[in-house]
């Protein structure tokens, strides 16, 4: 009785393990997709300003006004990235 017990509560042990590590298991990975969301805004906004400087640099333009240009819909991501490829 007392060996059936202690299997009962073993496995009950075992079960509680495996849900525990699959939860962690699942809450690293989403730590891992959240990080690798950051890092994919940090490369679009260094891209948009390299971008950026390159139209201001060979258009003779402040950066900032640039930056506003695009903002207002006057120039495009297309205009900078034609620039950026004409220009590396």
């Amino acid at each position: 009785m007392l060996e059936t017990l202690m299997y009962l509560a073993l496995g009950v042990a075992y079960v509680a393990a495996c849900d525990s590590e699959k939860k962690e298991a699942e809450l690293q990975r989403k730590k891992q997709e959240e990080l690798k969301r950051e890092l994919d805004e940090i490369d679009r906004k260094t891209e948009m300003d390299i971008m950026f400087f390159y139209y201001s640099w060979y258009n003779n333009i402040p950066y900032k006004k640039v930056v506003e240009l695009y903002e207002k819909g006057k120039i495009t991501i297309e205009q900078l990235q034609k620039c950026l490829k004409d220009h590396q």
